[in-house]
């Protein structure tokens, strides 16, 4: 039989050191799992079994291993291998922790009403609780096969036998006065001594002339007790019996299995294209003031990974439904009765003894026992298949046209050139990217021939941040200078 050791009255620790109530419970990884609430105790073989935690979770002893007022979780099941001296830390400890028993209880024992089975059980005194879950949300790792048990709650009632009191008789000896008038006859000797002159014959002389002694004796009364004990009245104490139904309400729990196909998603296009040269440039200088333009072929390597394209989703959670049932408990109750008696009492007997005595009453109280069971699994697994895919782009290359400029085109570009080595060269600009600010210089003046720099620059500027956003500051002097070279 298993149960709580709180619940247990007549049971306790062999030494108070020996109790882990209150410690914390880590896992493998050191994560603080929750503190020790309860022990549960196998009466059969006097050891602590399992340990309940505060929020309702129970671990077996022997997948405990006792560290300095923690308990580290070293389960199989955990992904955590037990070594050796782990395992006998954990029964030496834990498994091996004996419990007492202080008093034997007078509780009848019943027919036990639990069966031996493989499964996990719960035994409790009826006390109607809402069912509680909590919800743990994973991410299953990449394996073959999913396994989802799912676990169902049996309800089983029994009742067993609980002290609920009784009546306590104690007689002790009360002395009572007795007060009584009783007439006493007291007789007294009176002599009294009288003159007579009364003749006497000589007969009568010779006869009374003699040496004697007359006795005359007094008697008196007193007072005779004597008491007599016979029995005036008796208290008979019985035990009564009666019967009454009692409903039982609870929860079953059962665990609820919902399975979602996740939406597969679109299938990546993985593409790198290759980076283009910053700033825009494609021309490099050369140190003898030749210009070298690189010419660029892209390859094109083919690989294979992973993405994520949909699956499955299941969602357990724990469904509860409402189970009645009704279980007749017999009750105990005292009847005291005084009845008059006038017996005597036999010379044997010790009448007048003080003595006490107790009738103790017993009643039944239901007996809730929630047995666990896995009564179906869900297997998920993937299957691979593999498809041949056509990877069709396009590789690019740099195809060079040379082309010769015309005289006044050299002489603008020799220009700009003189007047970006004297004001943007220390700067790292490259001339390429500041050519284009001359030659939008050259057509504000073409398109706005007779205005000022003042009145062209409140124009211009709107013009050229709407193609190069925040820049007007840093190149209007070359702006500037291209609107001046057109006169």
């Amino acid at each position: 039989m298993q149960g709580a050791l709180s619940r247990l009255r007549s049971w306790a620790l062999d030494h108070k050191d020996q109790d882990i109530r209150g410690w914390a419970v880590r896992n493998a990884d050191g994560r603080v799992l929750g503190t020790v609430d309860e022990l549960i105790v196998d009466t059969d073989s006097k050891h602590v079994s399992q340990i309940v935690l505060s929020d309702g979770r129970r671990f077996a002893a022997h997948d405990l291993v006792v560290g300095d007022h923690a308990l580290t979780v070293t389960s199989v099941g955990n992904g955590a291998k037990r070594t050796a001296a782990a395992v006998a830390a954990s029964n030496a400890a834990i498994a091996a922790t004996p419990v007492k028993r202080d008093i034997p209880p007078p509780v009848e024992k019943k027919a036990p009403v639990v069966e031996k089975k493989a499964v996990a059980v719960e035994k409790k005194v009826y006390e109607p609780v809402a069912a509680t879950a909590a919800k743990v949300t994973s991410t299953v790792p990449n394996v073959a096969e999913l396994v989802v048990p799912i676990i169902e709650e049996e309800f089983e009632v029994g009742k067993r036998r609980i002290d609920t009191g009784g009546v306590h008789v104690e007689s002790r000896i009360v002395g009572k006065p007795f007060d009584q008038d009783l007439r006493i006859r007291d007789e007294q000797v009176k002599v009294d001594r009288r003159k007579v002159d009364q003749p006497l014959s000589l007969e009568d002389a010779n006869a009374r002339l003699r040496e004697g002694m007359v006795e005359v004796t007094a008697k008196s009364e007193y007072p005779v007790v004597e008491k007599k004990t016979h029995v005036v009245e008796e208290i008979v104490v019985n035990r009564g019996t009666s019967e009454r139904a009692v409903q039982l309400r609870d929860n079953l729990r059962r665990t609820d299995v919902e399975i979602n196909e996740m939406p597969r998603a679109k299938e990546p296009i993985f593409r790198q294209e290759a980076k283009p040269v910053s700033g825009g440039a494609a021309r490099v200088q050369g140190k003898d003031g030749s210009v070298v333009i690189p010419v660029v072929d892209e390859e094109m390597n083919v690989g294979k990974r992973e993405y994520e394209a949909g699956g499955v989703r299941v969602t357990t959670r724990v469904a509860s439904r409402p189970v009645d049932k009704t279980v007749t408990i017999r009750e105990e109750h005292v009847n005291v009765q005084r009845r008059a008696v006038d017996r005597p009492i036999d010379a044997a007997e010790d009448a007048f003894r003080e003595r006490a005595l107790d009738l103790a009453t017993y009643t039944e109280e239901p007996l809730v026992q929630k047995r666990a069971r896995i009564v179906e699994e869900i297997h998920i697994h993937k299957d691979a298949k593999e498809r041949v895919e056509h990877i069709h782009d396009t590789l690019r290359h740099t195809d060079v046209r040379v082309s010769e400029l015309p005289g006044e085109r050299i002489a603008t570009r020799n220009y700009y050139e003189g007047h970006f080595k004297k004001n943007y060269l220390g700067q790292n600009y490259q001339f390429e990217t500041v050519l284009p600010a001359y030659m939008f210089g050259e057509d504000l003046r073409r398109s706005m021939p007779n205005q000022t720099w003042e009145i062209i620059e409140v124009q211009a500027r709107p013009l050229w941040e709407a193609k190069n956003p925040n820049t007007w500051d840093k190149f209007k002097m070359a702006i500037r200078n291209g609107w001046e070279r057109i006169k």
